[in-house]
């Protein structure tokens, strides 16, 4: 009998925020997360407490990928906008998760990195 497959968080975000492209995050649940990777939901729960920390993680990996290579050159203006310009493109390739991250904003390090 073959072992079950072990997820990675990582692995786990990335299928997260695939199901977010054609769902909401109010229907968004740990059950269909679970069904896409072909494991048991209890499964998800050795990386995530619950659904908004699962969601805040996915969102705030987003963040953290839009600020990379971030480096904040000119006036205050100009930072603003190319942060800005940086959540817009983010958030415009997944846009669930900018009400993700409206309503669960994380102090994780993607929004420490917008913050900043």
């Amino acid at each position: 009998m073959a072992g079950r497959r072990r997820w990675s968080t990582e692995e786990i975000l990335d299928t997260a925020a695939d199901l977010l492209h054609t769902s909401d995050a109010e229907s968004f649940s740990v059950r269909k997360l679970a069904a896409v990777l072909g494991t048991d939901s209890s499964s998800l729960y050795r990386h995530f407490r619950n659904k908004t920390e699962r969601l805040r993680a996915v969102a705030d990996r987003i963040l953290a990928a839009a600020m990379d290579g971030y480096r904040p050159d000119g006036d205050w203006k100009q930072r603003i906008t190319a942060t800005a310009q940086r959540l817009r493109e983010a958030f415009g390739r997944h846009p669930q998760l900018a009400a993700i991250w409206g309503r669960y904003g994380s102090g994780g390090t993607g929004s420490r990195l917008v913050m900043e």
